[in-house]
């Protein structure tokens, strides 16, 4: 240009510690005018990144005109103009279009023994930016065992300045816990750019992979443990018992009625949970019962008893007729479970189908025979089941039948029967039934009900006065 001049100066060339090179040209810039901003654009100014004439290999990066008194700043305030103002420029040794590494990468370790590395790079404007992914670029050799945590850019337009911080991948922290009363082992692994490796034998139930600046971390845990790790036993308030089993891997199934089986699948691994109804013992429900005592009415019935009785010589055949009674006796509840919406009558339900019949037959006065039957609502009939007085065929008349005499030389006779067998000292049934709706159902649908029979020993009443 016509109004710079070198004057035959060399170029400052300077060897960067990383070996590349800087080359600086000082110009006079020869027209004393002050210059105004466009005539310094015209005459003064290059673009940036403009090849240097002899080092091929450096680009302008930076210049700047010094004005008058050639850079210095405290000139002769009477000669302003023996020194012209000065052009500056600075060439910088780059690749072309690609990024170039500026010095060595720093290292520093972390508290956890980890590596970070942090390298600069320099590039033109004109190149195309190549951005690195954070969590998976690795840094150059021998840091390659670095994965990209943070890229940061700035561009003033003519250089891209590129700050990237690179941190070595591994395991950070470990921790075991023994749970389940030694059961089952879960560890707890965090690391950074790397998976955490499954153990052997062991099996991942939880993954957490989070991103830290642009870096991967994972927290994983893992279980050691196969079956049962958990029992749980509660009391119901109907005789039987819920039995819940936690098992890892392999399926532990209670004994009894399963009413409940699920399980929950974290990352391939089934934890299960299974609940069965079990009796108070732990068999099968069906296989037990459990009972209590309480006082219930008990309407036993009346007595029926023949008998003779003899008064002054002369004998009465009658029937000794006893009330039924209320009784009041301990009754035994039993509870029972069946998977049936039917049952079996008891063998020992009290359940009087018909009562006792009085048949009475006589000759009275005049020859007259006499035939009454008699139905004994409530009432059975004790000792024998006929009884006869015959009368003597002389005076006086010594035979009567319910006070009624008799025909001389004449039989009467009473016959009982029918009525229910005298319950007395005997257990009975008195009653025996189904609850309507189901106890519990099973994970397979079957519906299981609850049986109460309700039983009472009969006492044995005072003996008749006949």
């Amino acid at each position: 240009m016509a109004n710079l001049d070198l004057q035959n100066r060399a170029p400052s060339v300077t060897r960067l510690p990383d070996f590349r090179q800087r080359v600086e040209r000082r110009y006079d810039v020869l027209n004393f005018i002050p210059k105004d901003p466009a005539k310094i654009l015209a005459e003064c100014w290059l673009p940036l990144g403009t090849t240097d004439v002899a080092y091929t290999n450096c680009y302008l990066i930076d210049q700047r005109v010094e004005g008058i008194g050639g850079g210095h700043s405290h000139g002769n305030y009477y000669e302003p103009n023996k020194f012209p103002p000065v052009l500056l420029r600075t060439f910088e040794e780059l690749s072309p279009t690609g990024e170039t590494q500026v010095g060595q990468p720093g290292v520093e370790l972390d508290q956890y023994n980890n590596r970070i590395v942090t390298i600069d790079y320099l590039q033109l404007n004109v190149g195309t930016s190549t951005y690195q992914i954070p969590g998976t670029t690795p840094a150059p050799s021998p840091f390659s065992d670095c994965i990209l945590k943070t890229e940061e850019r700035k561009n003033d337009g003519t250089l891209m300045r590129i700050h990237r911080t690179y941190i070595s991948s591994g395991q950070l922290t470990q921790t075991d816990d023994i749970k389940f009363g030694g059961k089952v082992l879960v560890r707890s692994v965090s690391s950074i750019g790397v998976e955490p490796v499954t153990p052997v034998g062991w099996t991942v139930i939880t993954q957490n992979v989070e991103f830290v600046n642009g870096l991967k971390v994972y927290r994983y845990e893992f279980v050691l443990g196969d079956g049962l790790i958990e029992e749980a036993i509660n009391s119901r308030q109907d005789g039987l018992r819920e039995v819940t089993d936690i098992s890892f891997g392999t399926k532990v199934i209670p004994a009894g009625v399963v009413i409940r089986d699920e399980y929950r699948e974290s990352d391939g691994y089934k934890i299960y949970t299974v609940t069965s109804i079990q009796s108070d013992s732990g068999s099968a429900p069906t296989s037990g019962s459990y009972s209590v005592q309480r006082i219930v009415d008990f309407p036993y019935p009346g007595r029926a008893k023949l008998f003779t009785e003899t008064y002054n010589s002369r004998t009465s055949l009658d029937i000794y007729m006893s009330p039924p009674v209320q009784m009041r006796v301990v009754a035994t509840i039993s509870v029972s479970y069946q998977n049936t919406n039917t049952f079996s009558v008891p063998s020992d339900l009290w359940a009087p189908k018909d009562w006792a019949v009085s048949r009475s037959q006589w000759i009275s006065f005049g020859n007259n025979p006499h035939n009454k039957v008699e139905a004994l609502h409530g009432y059975l009939f004790i000792g024998s089941s006929s009884a006869t007085v015959t009368a003597s065929n002389v005076a006086p008349i010594d035979a009567a039948i319910f006070g009624n005499p008799i025909y001389g030389g004449s039989t009467a006779k009473i016959t009982l029967s029918g009525g229910p067998t005298d319950p007395a000292g005997t257990t009975k049934t008195l009653e025996a039934y189904l609850d309507e709706r189901p106890a519990f159902i099973s994970v397979t649908g079957t519906k299981y009900y609850r049986l109460t029979t309700v039983s009472i020993e009969i006492p044995t009443p005072p003996s008749l006065p006949v």
